[in-house]
């Protein structure tokens, strides 16, 4: 996730961004490159790079890798998204997702996910989004204990932009763990600076600033996470 998503209580699916966890919202008229470094203040550094290419306009790939490692953890991901602009309104996208933790000579876990969303704008200035994604978990425990489990993870969420602001909310269902509300705004000062803000009703508050040149830019951002505490995030991004 970027400085942008995280900034914005780490909402994720109702926006175009580079870093977006929907495959529909992929921008379709750029190619871009995005490295993000976060680091935790409990001493987990991790690097992001994430790569978007528009092919004509109307389809896009996205593709991303992220990492980050200590002595007691390793994690790491792998994923892969194709979108697709339908129409005026409606675009689609599929994706997957590769995971993998390890806590080395105890145990491994790994998650393949699949990824599905759309986006349709009701209005000039409001849209709805809807993503939701299935993912398969392996879980292995010092080299004996196997254990496969299933999972859901269902998101919508609406967009209001206009003018100088945009206004995202969120609503996510995980079966059998619960539900989680995400809000976040962004106020463009100008074409070169741009704010956010954001809450989660789980990890609460999160704030960050973009600032664009030529065909750079540049997030900061820092967000609290629940077991993990507040975490400054850095990105840089070029367009070509």
């Amino acid at each position: 996730m970027g400085t942008r998503e995280n900034a914005m209580g780490s909402t994720s699916i109702s926006y175009e961004s580079i870093m977006t966890r929907n495959p529909a919202f992929i921008p379709q008229d750029t190619h871009q490159v995005e490295l993000i470094s976060q680091y935790h203040f409990s001493g987990i550094p991790l690097v992001q790079l994430n790569v978007v290419y528009a092919l004509n306009g109307v389809n896009t790939l996205q593709g991303s890798i992220a990492s980050f490692a200590t002595n007691i953890y390793r994690d790491q991901q792998f994923s892969l998204q194709y979108g697709r602009k339908l129409n005026k309104k409606l675009r689609i996208g599929i994706g997957t997702l590769f995971h993998l933790e390890q806590v080395p000579n105890h145990s491994s876990y790994y998650s393949t996910l699949l990824r599905v969303g759309t986006n349709y704008q009701i209005t000039k200035v409001l849209n709805i989004s809807f993503f939701t994604q299935n993912y398969l978990q392996t879980s292995v425990i010092e080299q004996n204990n196997v254990e496969s489990t299933k999972s859901n993870e269902m998101i919508i969420g609406l967009n209001y932009h206009k003018d100088r602001f945009q206004f995202v909310g969120e609503y996510q269902i995980k079966l059998g763990e619960g539900t989680w509300f995400r809000l976040g705004g962004e106020y463009f000062v100008n074409r070169y600076f741009h704010v956010q803000v954001g809450w989660h009703s789980q990890n609460g508050l999160g704030f960050g600033t973009r600032v664009l040149v030529q065909n750079y830019s540049i997030g900061i951002a820092s967000s609290y996470q629940e077991y993990l505490g507040w975490s400054p995030h850095f990105s840089l991004a070029y367009g070509f």
